[in-house]
């Protein structure tokens, strides 16, 4: 305990008040002047550091995160090129804006989108892969559903049709348009992309959706199907079912009820559409009930919905 009393003493009056009022028993005197210079020069030496930061060779970074990058570990990759970007010893480095790209593509990969924005722009302000970025950048604004960005985007993309335009530029700029709403041009620049194109079967789905907001549904009916038949099953499979509900809602909208459930049910139990599918086949059903005259098939329309 009288070890214990001396100990708090220091903690509360420090070494040197502790020894003046002659608290500190003899035998402990000698440890506690021990320790009082010992932490007079560990306060010296803590005085004497200069904080440099993480030091890292930016070669070496670039690499790994090079690696990280075409291995697809998006969140280790996203680090590392975040780290390279940020440095001013990297801003003159000839990779500099291709470790820009990788870090926003990362980001986006990860599902920041707002982070990988501001990288996007960051190309396209320096007109380094502006075309790429900006086709990143519509399906972000898309995607948050940000109308404005959406206008200068379009408008940025315009602006490079002179300096020869592809695929995915064009697919960009009609899917912009789009959801800005301007149908003409978007169907125009969507017809563009052609069927061996990897983005053919998206391009058709929004030149589908064109179709059916102009009311011209048989020819909706007939891209949708071409998305349908043409869709990639493994890595199309989302959009696939989109198709197969939009025509089952246009043979709903034309009294093909038989018809609408068939491409209903062709959306998967496991899918995200699922319950939506199923709510719309309630509808489907319920329709179906008010078709009959006999009591049984309305009862056993009426059971289905239910």
């Amino acid at each position: 305990m009288r070890n214990h009393a001396w100990l708090l003493a220091l903690l509360l009056v420090g070494p040197a008040g502790v020894l003046a009022q002659g608290r500190v028993p003899e035998k402990a005197q000698a440890e506690v002047t021990r320790l009082s210079e010992r932490i007079t020069a560990l306060e010296s030496e803590i005085k004497g550091i200069h904080v440099e930061g993480y030091v890292f060779n930016p070669e070496e970074r670039y690499l790994d995160a090079q690696v990280s990058f075409d291995l697809e570990h998006w969140n280790e990759a996203a680090t590392q090129l975040f780290s390279l970007a940020e440095d001013p010893r990297f801003k003159t480095d000839s990779r500099y804006f291709e470790a820009v790209r990788m870090l926003a593509v990362s980001l986006f990969k990860m599902g920041n989108l707002e982070g990988a924005r501001d990288y996007f722009e960051k190309l396209v302000e320096a007109g380094v892969e502006a075309g790429e970025a900006l086709v990143y950048l519509v399906e972000i604004a898309s995607t948050l559903g940000q109308t404005e960005d959406l206008r200068r985007y379009t408008a940025q993309v315009a602006g490079l049709s002179g300096q020869g335009s592809s695929d995915r530029l064009n697919y960009a700029y009609g899917k912009a348009l789009f959801f800005i709403g301007d149908y003409g041009e978007s169907f125009s620049a969507l017809q563009v992309v052609p069927p061996g194109s990897s983005l053919f079967v998206k391009s058709r789905y929004i030149v589908a959706a064109i179709l059916v907001a102009q009311n011209r549904l048989e020819e909706a009916e007939t891209a949708f199907l071409e998305v349908v038949n043409g869709g990639e099953k493994t890595t199309e499979a989302g959009i696939i079912e989109l198709a197969n509900l939009s025509i089952a809602r246009i043979a709903y909208e034309k009294g093909l009820l038989s018809k609408a459930a068939d491409y209903y049910q062709r959306v998967p139990r496991k899918s995200a559409n699922f319950q939506r599918a199923l709510y719309e086949m309630t509808h489907l059903h319920i329709k179906a009930s008010g078709l009959y005259e006999e009591p049984d098939k309305r009862y056993a329309s009426l059971r289905k919905a239910l």
